[in-house]
């Protein structure tokens, strides 16, 4: 009775090892970020707006709220007066509006996730298998000229990607139509639609780990 207790213990050992954990992205006009362990799905982002409870709304508990926020509130200006200060004597003028950060075009966002692809797979792109769904960008902006030489460099881009995807990590594709560049000369906002999903199985997740603190350990 008892190696059939243990053999039943190593067969769902081994099944929850070969348990496909997997992160799908999808990215349209909002951004959803799922997580996937089996048959189970956890939504990562956005989170779950927080539901309303009668008792959150208790005269003690509303006085803790406050008193919470308030302290966050001064904590949050004495750290703008010690900045403030900092700065002043360094020499430095703080103007009062900040100009707003130019917007990265989708060409170096592309051209970023290339080079951060690449250290990953370089360490774990044997384990890694990558579902491209869909992959669809419309290239867009305010003047045609930069339209059409932006829609150039996005379509090169792309293609290092998926050459990048398709070697060196087990990549499943979707039909032609389903990955497309297009530029819009009659829009000024550059649109993207993507749909992918990342997965492991669970004993590669553990070998990783293990590599990654085996490798921290002989540095030490």
């Amino acid at each position: 009775m008892g190696w059939l207790i243990a053999l039943l213990v190593l067969i769902m050992l081994a099944l929850l090892l070969l348990m496909r954990v997997g992160i799908s992205v999808k990215l349209c006009d909002d951004t959803l970020l799922t997580l996937g362990v089996g048959i189970f799905r956890i939504k990562l982002f956005p989170r779950r707006e927080k539901k309303l409870r009668l008792s959150d709304y208790k005269i003690d508990k509303h006085r803790r709220r406050l008193e919470k926020e308030e302290k966050k509130k001064k904590k949050k200006a004495a750290k703008k007066a010690e900045k403030k200060q900092s700065e002043k004597k360094s020499g430095k003028v703080l103007s009062e509006k900040t100009e707003p950060k130019e917007k990265r075009d989708i060409s170096e966002l592309i051209e970023a996730v290339v080079e951060i692809v690449r250290v990953f797979f370089e360490r774990f792109g044997r384990h890694l298998h990558i579902k491209l769904r869909r992959l669809n960008i419309t290239v867009a902006s305010p003047d045609a000229a930069s339209t059409a030489v932006l829609y150039g460099a996005v379509c090169g881009a792309v293609q290092c990607l998926l050459e990048l995807l398709y070697n060196s990590v087990t990549l499943t594709l979707p039909k032609n139509e389903e990955i497309t560049v297009t530029p819009d000369f009659t829009s000024e906002k550059t649109r993207a639609d993507v749909d992918i999903t990342f997965s492991l199985r669970l004993w590669q997740v553990i070998d990783i780990l293990f590599r990654s603190v085996w490798a921290y350990i002989k540095t030490k």
